[in-house]
């Protein structure tokens, strides 16, 4: 790339660029002073340097001389250090300013790369060095991962390895547009990635020097140097997702790996980034970076297997081994792997190379193989590999593969005070990772072993470290005579609450100020009720994860960036406190009442609907179970009560005036009202329908009821609830069933869903990040002389004013159909299935300019997965014009194209309240409504399953009692990955025979799909 682009920026650091031009000389001269140093071909070169422009230069030095390199951690300690050091036989070690002392000369770069004297004119090479030439085969470079009786290993892996992943057609798009991070820890594999990504292909590579990306810094490289591509741990992605989805905006490509990829989250990152391109990567360290990959679609999450590990990349082969037998389709075996991104073997270690990296016979002829250890198979009829879980105890902790019995070795080893020991993996508090827990049998009865956690400390790498040792006398025993993992953790003490100080203390922080807003996000972040103020994160228990969620959540509600390295200088209560009244601005905006929060547009829509129409029955949302077996009426009542206690958004007046706002109140929760038992399921569903649409109060507080309606004779009942809209929407089904559960239940709750005015505060920093004008000003211009749509009159006589509702079921197979051709033409389901309507549209109403309401799940801050509210947008999408529906010219894969883009640029403006849009685009003709007058919708959200002890339940879906809308389609995905295409219509205004051809034609247009 020196020769073909020599002025393309390669690195970014800090505001520095350098060329590929710049690389290429300065590399040179340090490869030259290297090798004066004995550093060539059969070398092993370990190098200390954090990630930074010499970090590369150093890399790409050693490589010029021939020899292979070792990216090593400064932060490991000591004697991990040099054990690998050891195993290295190195003859130099490249370090900073400040080396360590490994046993080996050490060579510490120029800080400013200087010409040497005898360097050609210009400093573009050094006349007694010329870079050597080796072969695809040889050593490129060394990474480590946990090894048997805790030693390290290192695995060698050689060029061929890491340039097969940069070809073209390869799983993700590397080129000279390409600007990717390079954040992820050195010694890992992963590290190749992100660098080789950038410099093999013409890219720009951005180096990140904090500890790993966190939500502000992630915002922070995307907006000041372009960065579009990334690759995350599984952990680290679905903190930001957790923490600050919207951080993700500006990006092209994410790719993910490490661990198991979380259901829940992709899902969030895709209803939210549907255009980014998500890669779930899979691949041990003994095939370098990824041996498959696969592109994410939102259908994946419908997959009972989780989210697919793909298929290979380029130059790899994937076998799944039952012994030596390779299985067929869909039978589970060991996961096995060859091609060019084997590893060379493990160093200095013949016998575990032979034992692991094996000679099979696959299609006739022998063949170098990798046993993974992992389980999987290749399910048919798509071919994608699925995750099957492990074949032995081996877990990934931050991304990093750990195998407990190593780390049982080397506790053994460092300690003659433990005589056994048996490392536990649990989730962690927030879920998305694994802890370790050291549980030690002592030689003396009674010997607390204190000390024995810094001793491992100080000789084992972080994420090798328990998070806690707990002594027990013995490890109890399951009925097959092996250790109960699940008997030792109820041995685990519970962490013991740090109260405050009591209120008479001159020492507690008055309400509102920093510190007590710190401490509240260290006990939240750690799961204690309260935290001391002087002890570190880190020595309460808080993992480098923790760290980044601590920070994102205190940046959010502080209105500033906290970055890791500052967290790192300040870990404790006190002193991130007193760092934080340093950067902050003195003038804080008014603080609002507590429990108050502004109504979004689409809440104050609603409620200017019932201001409009006093009867309506378009905001009431309805849900409803058939219940068998003897209910528990008072269980039922308290679990009522127990849900309107936790969910604000259930004990809130809702007021338009003087602004329109919530305020939490003192209402006291509905009481459960049993209704008169009837003879049949339909009479009981009648009578509980005609219940659940009695009138709301939302100004008053009263926005929810509940109801049972019996079924005499046997134990049948429905029972059902309703919700104002204002106050709940389709991802507020499950967590409503779910809070009901757990309290019907007697289970524990989960962790408290923020308040109103948390997520009010949350979202108007959201708003404020974002260009709601030009957003505004972009959709205005789309939506311009909007056409009204016209319904044909087809000769039979109009229904009364009513809601029809008229139903199909696709297939399986029509539904997997939609996904392929999305993951074919780079898109989302959704935009297959809106083009089919679109085709629908202009098949029946005979018009190819028509604009859709879409809503969008507005969730992604921080805990309002678990918040019951009305989190929507709705955005209009305009499908205009030849190339977004099928014809003559234009086939049906380029029409999802074309939609593609219609979706992106609505989407990209869905902070836009469609009132101001109104204001701008003027009124809508007399009697029709504004914008749009047709609603579109794949409601894929997780399914609203009650789970009541001793009942058999079964989720019952009632018709809407009326629809805002002259017609919505909506598309339910069921749990045996079929579709329901379910059309719902005003029948005063719709004529049923339009709906049913509207239907019709939508369903033969996914059903004659060809990806």
């Amino acid at each position: 790339m020196a020769a073909l682009s020599p002025r393309s920026v390669a690195l970014r650091s800090g505001g520095r660029e350098v060329t590929y031009a710049d690389l290429d000389a300065m590399s040179t001269r340090w490869a030259a002073r290297l090798s004066r140093r004995g550093v060539g071909r059969g070398t092993l070169v370990p190098v200390l340097l954090p990630r930074s422009v010499d970090l590369v230069i150093a890399l790409l030095a050693v490589l010029k001389t021939g020899a292979a390199f070792a990216l090593l951690d400064r932060q490991w300690p000591g004697p991990h250090l040099r054990a690998v050091v050891d195993d290295l036989r190195a003859v130099v070690v490249i370090d900073g300013d400040a080396p360590i002392d490994v046993g080996v000369p050490v060579w510490t770069p120029p800080a400013e790369p200087a010409r040497d004297s005898h360097d050609l004119p210009g400093g573009a090479g050094v006349p007694d060095f010329r870079p050597a030439e080796v072969s695809a085969d040889e050593a490129c470079c060394v990474f480590f991962t946990s090894g048997t009786t805790g030693r390290p290993k290192g695995v060698v892996v050689p060029h061929r390895a890491i340039s097969r992943l940069f070809v073209d057609d390869t799983f993700a798009r590397f080129d000279q547009r390409t600007v990717i991070t390079l954040a992820a820890a050195t010694p890992w594999d992963a590290f190749a990635l992100e660098l080789w990504g950038g410099l093999l292909r013409g890219g720009t590579s951005v180096v990140v020097e904090e500890p790993f990306l966190t939500p502000d810094l992630l915002r922070q490289v995307i907006t000041t140097d372009g960065v579009n591509t990334v690759w995350l741990t599984s952990s680290v992605f679905n903190m930001i997702v957790d923490e600050d989805l919207q951080a993700f905006a500006g990006l092209e490509q994410v790719m993910v790996g490490g661990e198991r990829l979380s259901v829940c989250h992709v899902r969030r990152f895709l209803e939210t980034h549907p255009t980014v391109e998500l890669t779930n990567g899979y691949g041990p360290v003994e095939s370098t970076v990824f041996a498959s990959t696969h592109r994410v679609t939102p259908m994946d999450h419908l997959r009972p297997g989780g989210i697919p590990l793909g298929v290979c990349v380029p130059a790899t082969r994937i076998c799944v081994l039952n012994g030596d037998r390779e299985c067929g389709d869909d039978e589970e075996g060991e996961i096995c792997i060859s091609g060019d991104g084997l590893a060379i073997g493990y160093l200095g270690d013949p016998e575990l190379t032979a034992e692991r990296f094996g000679t099979y016979i696959l299609d006739g002829r022998p063949t170098r193989v990798y046993r993974t250890g992992d389980l999987g198979m290749w399910r048919s009829p798509d071919g994608l590999l699925e995750f099957r879980g492990r074949a032995d105890r081996q877990i990934k902790v931050r991304g990093n593969r750990v195998e407990p019995a190593d780390i049982e070795q080397a506790i053994l080893n460092l300690s003659p005070l433990v005589a056994g020991c048996h490392i536990v993996a649990r989730r962690t508090v927030v879920g998305d990772t694994y802890e370790l827990v050291a549980f030690c049998v002592p030689r003396e009865k009674g010997d607390p072993l204190s000390g024995l956690l810094g001793l491992i400390g100080s000789h084992l790498p972080a994420y090798q470290c328990p998070a806690r040792v707990v002594v027990v006398d013995d490890f109890p025993l399951n009925d097959r005579g092996k250790i109960s993992e699940a008997r030792l953790l109820e041995r685990l003490p519970a962490r013991t609450p740090v109260l405050w100080p009591s209120a008479e203390s001159a020492d507690r922080p008055p309400v509102g100020d920093l510190a007590e807003m710190v401490a509240g996000g260290f006990a939240e972040v750690l799961g204690r009720t309260a935290v001391p103020r002087d002890v570190s994160f880190f020595a309460q228990g808080g993992s480098s994860l923790d760290a980044a969620r601590l920070c994102a959540r205190i940046g959010q509600a502080a209105g500033t960036v906290v970055p890791l390295s500052q967290f790192y200088r300040n870990s404790d209560v006190d002193r991130l406190a007193a760092w934080l009244r340093g950067v902050i601005d003195e003038k804080a905006p008014e603080p609002e009442a507590e429990g108050e929060c502004d109504l979004s547009p689409v809440q104050t829509t609603f409620l200017l609907r019932d201001v409009v129409q006093p009867d309506g029955l378009t905001n009431h949302c309805l849900l409803a179970w058939t219940l068998t077996g003897q209910a528990d009426l008072e269980a039922l009542d308290r679990a009522v009560v127990a849900v309107h206690e936790r969910h604000e958004a259930l004990r809130a007046a809702y007021k338009l005036e003087p602004r329109p706002h919530s305020v939490t109140t003192d209402i006291d929760a509905p009481a459960l009202h049993v209704l008169r038992p009837t003879c049949s399921v339909e009479s009981a569903l009648n009578a509980l329908k005609a219940e659940l649409t009695l009138p709301f109060a939302p100004e008053e507080g009263f926005v929810w009821r509940a109801a049972v309606a019996p079924v005499t004779p046997g134990e049948v009942s429905i029972f059902g609830c309703s919700v104002h809209h204002v106050a709940f929407d389709g991802w507020s089904e499950a967590v409503l069933a779910d809070d009901l559960s757990r309290a019907y239940n007697g289970e524990v709750e989960a962790p408290a869903p923020p308040s109103l005015a948390q997520l009010g505060r949350q979202r108007r920093r959201q708003l404020d990040r974002g260009d709601v004008e030009g957003q505004l000003s972009a959709l205005a211009e789309m939506l311009r002389d909007v056409p009204t749509t016209v319904w044909p009159r087809t000769g039979r006589p109009m229904a009364a004013a009513g809601v029809g509702v008229i139903g199909e079921r696709l297939s399986p197979s029509d539904y997997a159909a939609v996904a392929r051709l999305a993951r074919a033409r780079a898109t989302t389901a959704f935009t297959v299935l809106l083009t089919a309507w679109g085709a629908a549209v202009a098949e029946v109403l005979g018009t190819t300019d028509t604009v859709v309401g879409v809503p969008v799940a507005n969730r992604g801050l921080a805990g309002d997965e678990l918040a019951l509210g009305c989190h929507l947008a709705v955005v209009p999408i305009r499908l205009r014009g030849p190339s977004v529906y099928p014809g003559p010219a234009v086939t049906f894969a380029d029409a999802v194209d074309g939609a593609s883009r219609r979706v992106e640029e609505a989407l990209a403006c869905q902070d836009v309240p469609v009132a101001r849009l109104v204001e701008v685009l003027g009124p809508a003709p007399r009697g029709r409504p504004p914008i749009f007058q047709m609603m579109f919708a794949l409601q894929d959200n997780r399914t609203a399953n009650l789970r009541l002890n001793g009942l058999s339940v079964s989720r019952l879906r009632l018709p809407y009692p009326d629809v805002p809308m002259e017609l919505h389609c909506e598309l339910w995905p069921a749990e045996d990955a079929s579709l329901l295409a379910e059309v719902s219509y005003q029948a005063g205004v719709v004529p049923v025979d339009v709906a049913q051809a509207l239907l019709s034609v939508f369903a033969h247009r996914i059903r004659t799909i060809e990806s």
